[in-house]
């Protein structure tokens, strides 16, 4: 008999554990979805409030061009009686500013091209060529032609063609 009792009775505390368990995990399994659905929402809800947002600065945005525009001219109206010389002395302050930069770049766009022309002396076809024995003007026609640089590098072979021209 007791060991009926017993066993009845371990049967029942284990039904509970069960039940206990089930419970429990239904109840993680709830909160779990509900996280879900909720996470969800606040992403749904993030986007449109950006959205409002949006919208709302581009009409704050209309009205203050709106408003400023109206306010200039307003001023404007006000000030044309009273303050016409002093805006006359501006004007001539500004044209001078503007003239004072254009000649500055006027100067930086020669100093260019005096560049351009060194490096133009420096690639000349008679300091790469090679001389050939016998020959005086080493592939050019007229001795008029040959630069002043070959003639620097190679006096011996040049000075008596350029003689006899010259005499």
């Amino acid at each position: 008999m007791r060991r009926r009792r017993r066993k009845k009775k371990r049967k029942k505390k284990k039904k509970k554990k069960r039940k206990k368990q089930k419970k429990k995990q239904k109840k993680k399994n709830r909160k779990k979805k509900q996280k879900k659905k909720n996470r969800k929402k606040k992403k749904k809800n993030r986007k449109k409030q950006k959205k409002k947002q949006k919208k709302e600065k581009k009409k704050k945005k209309k009205k203050k061009k709106k408003k400023k525009k109206k306010k200039k001219k307003k001023k404007k109206k006000k000030k044309k009686k009273k303050k016409k010389r002093k805006k006359r002395k501006k004007r001539k302050k500004k044209k001078k500013k503007k003239k004072k930069k254009k000649k500055k770049k006027k100067k930086k766009k020669k100093k260019k091209k005096k560049k351009k022309k060194k490096k133009k002396k420096k690639l000349s076809p008679a300091a790469v060529q090679p001389i050939k024995k016998g020959t005086a003007f080493n592939g050019f026609t007229c001795w008029r032609h040959v630069p002043a640089s070959f003639l620097a590098i190679h006096p011996s072979t040049c000075a008596s063609a350029c003689n006899a021209e010259t005499s």
